[in-house]
């Protein structure tokens, strides 16, 4: 009976085994790459080494799960306007204006007092009664001693016409800064739905960029293991790197405008957002 030889054949063991590697990619990119991508965008354990850059873009971040919408692991929307308006140095500076401005119009009422002015004086002498001007029928008498209170009024014209038309300016000027506080709050809450909205687009954007990033590297791999393998041409290998590349940067842009509209929307707020996660 003839036994059959095993010949070892170093073409075909190569050929599978870059073949395994590929199906392993595959499995990978499938199964594992939406683990890989939550880990990156968090910045987690289990991705890997990235710049200081990266790492301080994120490192804010880490109290939040980034792939689940910053929406859902926040307080409401209208609960960051309420905290945002308390803390707004705009709206501060608006009611310091409305309480100058009803000062001014308070203190306008009491303008005419002006012109009256109080007196009191007491005087010592004899009971003589004495004339003062010049002995007609206005003659005023007063006694040597005693005491004398009265008030002088002495109100210009243009007082008693103009005093209506300045109250009302005042009192105009306080309402255009009750006006232009309104105007402030509005504007706030616009800014702030725009940088709230323009945060959850920008995280969804990183989440898409991470996933094409990731299967662009494995269809960068498996360029780079049948260009060594001559099965493709370098002008293959070079349009799959630079797709690659591309996505990377992708990555690193989407990266820095998330990153951007995290701090921006934290300053407007006025406090950490990690202070207002449910």
């Amino acid at each position: 009976m003839r036994k059959r030889m095993f010949t070892f054949r170093p073409a075909i063991f190569f050929t599978a085994f870059r073949f395994g590697k590929i199906l392993f990619l595959s499995i990978w990119a499938v199964m594992g790459g939406s683990v890989y991508a939550q880990n990156k965008v968090s910045g987690g354990e289990g991705s890997p080494a990235v710049s200081s850059v990266e790492t301080s873009s994120i490192g804010d971040t880490v109290f939040f799960d980034l792939q689940r919408s910053l929406a859902d692991q926040l307080v409401p929307f209208d609960s960051l306007v309420q905290v945002g308006l308390r803390n707004s140095p705009a709206l501060k500076e608006d009611d310091a204006t409305i309480e100058g401005r009803l000062a001014r119009y308070r203190f306008s009422k009491t303008v005419i007092y002006q012109f009256v002015y109080p007196f009191a004086n007491y005087t010592n002498g004899n009971q003589a009664l004495y004339s003062v001007g010049t002995f007609n029928s206005s003659d005023q008498f007063q006694l040597s001693n005693g005491y004398r209170l009265g008030l002088h009024v002495q109100i210009p014209v243009a007082e008693l016409l103009g005093r209506r038309h300045r109250l009302r300016e005042a009192y105009a000027d306080y309402r255009t800064a009750v006006a232009k506080r309104e105007t402030t709050k509005q504007q706030y809450r616009r800014e702030l739905v725009r940088l709230y909205q323009a945060l959850l687009t920008s995280q969804k954007m990183l989440q898409i960029r991470i996933r094409d990033e990731q299967a662009t590297k494995v269809a960068f791999d498996i360029a780079e293991l049948e260009f060594q393998g001559g099965k493709i041409n370098p002008a293959d290998f070079a349009r799959a790197s630079n797709l690659y590349a591309t996505a990377q940067a992708g990555v690193v842009e989407q990266r820095g405008a998330f990153s951007q509209y995290f701090y921006e929307l934290e300053t407007l707020v006025g406090v950490s957002l990690s202070d207002l996660k449910k």
